[in-house]
Order: C-alpha cells, then structure tokens, then sequence
C-alpha cells in the first residue's frame, strides 16, 4: 500500500464519517426526514434510504408500501440479522 492509497482510504473514511454525522444531524432536526417509526407508542423520525440501505426489512416495506406514499409506519417487529 502506497502513502497516496493509505491517505485516499483515511479521507474516503473521514468523509463517510462526515455523510453519516450529517444525516444524523437533519434526522435530529427533522430536517429532510419521510417516514415517522411508530415504536412501542414512541415516534421516531427518519430517512427512508438509510433504513432501506441498511435493512431488507425496510427496503422491502418501503418498495411495497412506496406507491402509496407511506409517512408512517407501525413497527411491531424487526428481524435483526
């Protein structure tokens, strides 16, 4: 691995850190958020593509479910695997 290649793997890494804390910062702010969680009487708002890009759960749900432009959503279970 060349000093270029290890600072190019270092600045994808800090950028990506970067994506992630802003998105989680909107969330926070309900900035840019499309769908509300309905978890054990509790909201929660998020970003319809990180639930879907992280969990075949959701990205199934939201591909069936997008048509009708689903905002909220009652979560009774999710498979954690």
């Amino acid at each position: 691995v060349t000093g270029e290649e290890t600072e190019s793997c270092q600045s994808s890494s800090k950028h990506c850190l970067s994506v992630l804390n802003q998105l989680n910062q909107q969330r926070l702010s309900n900035q840019f958020c499309d769908v509300t969680l309905l978890i054990e009487g509790e909201e929660y708002k998020a970003h319809k593509s990180v639930l879907a890009a992280n969990s075949e759960y959701f990205r199934e749900l939201f591909i069936e479910k997008g048509k009708s432009m689903l905002r909220q959503t009652k979560v009774t279970s999710i498979p954690l695997h």
